[in-house]
C-alpha cells in the first residue's frame, strides 16, 4: 500500500509540473504568434516558420495537458483507446519535426545575399 501512495505522489508532482510548464509554454507561443501577426518586419520566411512551429507546439502542449489529466485521474485504456487519444498529437509532432527539418532548406535559400522579403499576411506556404 505504501508503494502505491508513493507512486501517486510522483504522478501528482509530474502532472502538476506538466500543467505549469504547459501554461507558460502556451503564453509564450501565443506571444510569438501575436508578434508575427502584429509586426510586418517579422513576416520573413523564418518568422512565418516560427509562427507555424508555435501553432503546432500549442497543439502538442494541449495534448500534454490532457496527458497530465489522465495521470491524475488514472483511467486505464486499451491500446486502441490510447492510440485514438494521441493520434492528433503524434501527427502534430511529426509535422513539427518536418517543418524544422525543412527550415534548413529555407535558410540556405537566403544565404545568397538576397534580401528577405516580407510575406503578406494571410499568405499560404507549403512546408513539404
Amino acid at each position: 500500500m505504501a508503494e502505491h501512495n508513493e507512486n501517486s505522489i510522483h504522478f501528482i508532482i509530474i502532472s502538476t509540473a506538466i500543467f505549469v510548464i504547459s501554461f507558460f509554454g502556451l503564453i509564450g507561443n501565443f506571444h510569438v504568434i501575436w508578434a508575427v501577426k502584429a509586426f510586418p518586419e517579422l513576416r520573413s520566411k523564418n518568422g512565418v516558420l516560427l509562427c507555424f512551429l508555435a501553432c503546432h507546439h500549442c497543439f502538442c502542449l494541449a495534448f500534454e495537458t490532457l496527458s497530465g489529466i489522465r495521470m491524475q485521474l488514472g483511467p486505464s485504456m486499451t491500446r486502441t483507446q490510447c492510440y485514438s487519444s494521441i493520434f492528433i498529437y503524434m501527427y502534430c509532432i511529426n509535422h513539427h519535426t518536418n517543418a524544422i527539418t525543412n527550415a534548413r532548406e529555407w535558410q540556405w535559400s537566403l544565404m545568397d545575399g538576397t534580401e528577405k522579403e516580407a510575406i503578406p499576411l494571410g499568405a499560404k506556404m507549403n512546408c513539404f
